[in-house]
């Protein structure tokens, strides 16, 4: 039984789109929220910090600062007072990896 060139174009467009939506459901290593646990506030020196806007994978936006005493990354609470600073300031230098200092000087 012979195919027609339509019916050959339509299995072709389908595998492409069923492939294309597998793609993007895939599992991908990482691909998930990095912030399990979070802690409030922190009187420990940040010496950096990033910041995760919300993604396919991880519905919100994750703050991880890093501490200069002992190098360990922590997860800000994003209700908390220090959180809310961080991402305002980040917002204010337009997310601006150079100027990220700024944010981390303590008033």
């Amino acid at each position: 039984m012979a195919f027609t060139p339509h019916v050959c174009y339509l299995f072709l467009v389908l595998l492409l789109g069923v492939s294309m939506h597998s793609y993007g459901a895939q599992h991908i290593i990482g691909a998930r929220c990095k912030c399990e646990g979070t802690i409030m506030n922190t009187l420990e020196t940040i010496v950096d910090f990033e910041i995760i806007e919300p993604k396919f994978y991880c519905n919100k936006t994750e703050i991880i600062v890093k501490l200069q005493e002992d190098g360990v990354e922590r997860c800000l609470n994003r209700e908390g007072s220090l959180a809310k600073n961080l991402v305002r300031c980040w917002t204010l230098i337009r997310k601006n990896n150079k100027h990220k200092n700024k944010c981390l000087k303590r008033k």
